[in-house]
């Protein structure tokens, strides 16, 4: 899918990578962070369930508020998901309550693929997780280093298990975990 929106979109400062072996999510992230050239490094899952719109108002945000990083926070509500996928919502909001007691924060979505970052400063974390963990992992990290969070509402279209979504109760105790033991 983000190949199709590549084509159609002639934007100069976007380029495709493509891995001969799957690594998940957090490779695939890895990489790009590795390879970015700008100031601004966004994440972007392949499948488009956020608005690539949202692009300019994130990184207007992140710029005017001089923030490190910015957390998409999705709008969705439990009646959009199939009765199967309420329990991927579920998880996402436990998630992101146990995050807020144990961090002392107040996100609304952590899960959400849509984050902006300072190039420098994503380089500058080192991410061990894989799969889906990176979303917690990473702000993490940039906690631990005092550096400026913020998060805005993105637009969401919510894919379901019948239209290809991966994510399994393993990853989400593979997240829980992630929390848990960066504490130290």
């Amino acid at each position: 899918m983000i190949t199709s929106w590549l084509e159609t979109h002639h934007y100069q400062n976007f380029f495709y990578i493509n891995s001969k072996l799957n690594q998940g999510k957090t490779g695939a992230l890895k990489k790009g962070i590795e390879v970015a050239k700008g100031e601004y490094s966004i994440t972007q899952d392949g499948d488009l369930e956020y608005d690539v719109n949202d692009i300019p108002r994130l990184l207007s945000y992140i710029k005017i508020n001089n923030f490190d990083a910015v957390i998409g926070h999705r709008l969705t509500k439990f009646q959009k998901l199939d009765p199967l996928d309420i329990t991927l919502k579920m998880g996402v909001v436990l998630l992101t309550n146990l995050f807020n007691i144990l961090y002392k924060t107040s996100f609304k979505d952590l899960s959400g693929g849509y984050k902006i970052f300072k190039t420098q400063e994503i380089r500058s974390i080192e991410i061990q997780g894989k799969g889906f963990t990176f979303c917690y992992e990473v702000v993490i990290k940039l906690l631990k280093k005092g550096l400026a969070i913020g998060e805005l509402d993105i637009k969401y279209n919510a894919r379901n298990r019948k239209n290809g979504k991966k994510i399994r109760l393993i990853d989400g105790l593979h997240c829980f975990y992630t929390i848990i033991s960066n504490l130290r």
